[in-house]
């Protein structure tokens, strides 16, 4: 007996996608590369990329956490959002990081993934590569300015796995981008304080703001003196 269709809302504003039973066969193709058979599901139904398996995971969630580069790029093309979620909160991007998948998860993020995206676990990105000691992962991330400063459900951040679990090659990658991170944050705070103290100046000691007819005015006033004075 066949499987019932699953169906699933992509999100909040689109139309609920029906995920039909041979949506596994999509799956799988993206699981392991595939090409052919990912390229095909997608042109006889646009909507492929949109489905889900019964664990809530999508072709380029699977695609991502298997290294299927040219799978997921071809999903990726296909022009559908890259940030849905599974039921954990999580996306491809994490899964690329999960698995140390560097690659995809640099056409990722060209393709707009949010790369501070929070799990309802509190995880990020960059904690899931730190956390497995993926140096060309966390490279990637911190390059594209992943934040650092996110803590988990148990307090914890990227730099706290990293030196929990003794990751030397990772650690000062880390340290570096949290204390560059932190003196942007600094250096922001004093401008914006600046930029506020200026506007309460008053009023006296700023330089005097003209229209661009203030001379034309003048002299039309000058004008009108002149003729009551004759």
């Amino acid at each position: 007996m066949p499987a019932e269709p699953i169906t699933n809302t992509f999100n909040a504003e689109s139309k609920p996608v029906i995920t039909p039973p041979e949506a596994k066969q999509f799956f799988e193709a993206a699981q392991r590369n595939d090409m052919p058979t990912v390229l095909r599901f997608i042109m006889e139904n646009p909507d492929a990329p949109k489905w889900k398996s019964a664990e809530g995971m999508t072709g380029l969630m699977y695609a991502a956490r298997e290294g299927a580069r040219e799978a997921a790029w071809i999903i990726i093309k296909s022009g559908h959002p890259v940030d849905e979620v599974n039921p954990n909160g999580s996306t491809a991007l994490m899964f690329a990081a999960f698995t140390g998948k560097a690659v995809i998860a640099e056409l990722l993020l060209k393709a707009g993934a949010d790369i501070n995206h929070i799990n309802t676990n509190g995880h990020t990105a960059l904690m899931s590569a730190a956390a497995h000691d993926f140096k060309n992962t966390v490279t990637l991330l911190l390059r594209f300015g992943a934040d650092v400063t996110p803590k988990d459900g148990d307090g914890l951040t990227a730099l706290d796995y990293v030196r929990e679990n003794g990751y030397t090659d990772i650690l000062q990658p880390l340290v570096d981008a949290g204390i560059k991170q932190a003196e942007d944050k600094l250096s922001a705070a004093e401008a914006a304080k600046k930029a506020a103290a200026e506007a309460e100046v008053p009023g006296a000691m700023l330089k005097p703001t003209n229209d661009d007819n203030t001379e034309r005015l003048r002299q039309l006033e000058k004008n009108l003196l002149k003729a009551k004075l004759v």
